[in-house]
């Protein structure tokens, strides 16, 4: 058995493996939080923030050509372990401060190496999926 923070941070950090599987990615971990000091996140809620480069080819403008763009998707991640806190606080977030190419995920990681992601887009219902970790 061990303690409720080094199995949040174990969590986190398997979360955070998923993420930097994927190509393109950069994943940032916010730090680890002391004994007596307060919580150390992302705006005071998000643990992880991944930045995923997402090449797309736009539509050939005038005389130019094609134009290639690179686009930056931003996703703000929350790691909990077992238990689904209510969404509305995550939500409430995303609809305020997250423009067209971010996302907040929510990952409710439990102890059998499966996970359940909830993506929530601005003035959008979140969608929930089962991952394998």
């Amino acid at each position: 058995m061990t303690n409720s923070r080094a199995k949040g941070r174990k969590n986190e950090l398997r979360v955070a493996k998923f993420y930097q599987q994927q190509p393109n990615t950069i994943v940032q971990l916010a730090p680890m939080s002391r004994k007596w000091q307060d919580n150390q996140d992302f705006f005071g809620i998000w643990d992880l923030m991944v930045k995923k480069l997402d090449k797309s080819q736009i539509v050939p403008g005038e005389e130019a050509g094609a134009v290639d763009k690179t686009i930056i998707n931003t996703f703000w991640v929350q790691v909990k372990s077992n238990q689904k806190p209510p969404l509305e606080p995550f939500q409430t977030w995303c609809d305020r401060w997250c423009n067209k190419y971010e996302e907040a995920h929510l990952w409710v990681v439990r102890d059998r190496r499966t996970a359940r992601l909830f993506v929530m887009k601005p003035n959008q219902e979140a969608v929930e999926t089962e991952v394998k970790l």
